[in-house]
């Protein structure tokens, strides 16, 4: 278990984790008693410039939870993930043409990961205020 710091009312502490032989760090953070940790990607100098003023710290908390706790926004980025899928899918998508034979198949590989991302999203979404109505 990673050693949790605080500051200002908020608990952080860092993760570190290994995908394709390059190291990822992240950084978890949130307010003392709050059940929804936020991630921040950089290095913890940076992360406690942000924690060093408590009221811009919450602030930009509650933005990002607002952010991810939006679930129409979310289905909206679903319901256009589908619709590109449906494109790609269909009989008379793409023709191989030009100097990249490979164009139709990424594109249909960027709609279905886009997808997947929408759906992951969504559910956050909704597990995100599932916890908000809990506490």
């Amino acid at each position: 278990m990673a050693k949790i710091y605080t500051k200002n009312g908020f608990e952080y502490h860092c993760e570190r984790n290994c995908f394709g032989g390059h190291w990822h760090t992240h950084w978890n953070y949130r307010p003392i008693g709050s059940k929804i940790t936020l991630q921040f990607h950089g290095v913890k100098a940076e992360l406690e410039k942000l924690l060093a003023d408590p009221t811009t710290a919450i602030t930009a908390y509650n933005e990002k939870v607002a952010w991810k706790t939006d679930i129409e926004a979310r289905e909206k980025d679903l319901q256009a993930a589908l619709k590109a899928v449906d494109r790609v899918d269909s009989p008379d998508f793409g023709s191989i043409r030009g100097m990249n034979p490979k164009k139709d198949q990424n594109r249909r590989n960027e709609a279905y990961d886009r997808l997947k991302q929408c759906r992951n999203c969504l559910e956050i979404a909704q597990r995100y205020v599932g916890l908000l109505k809990e506490g």
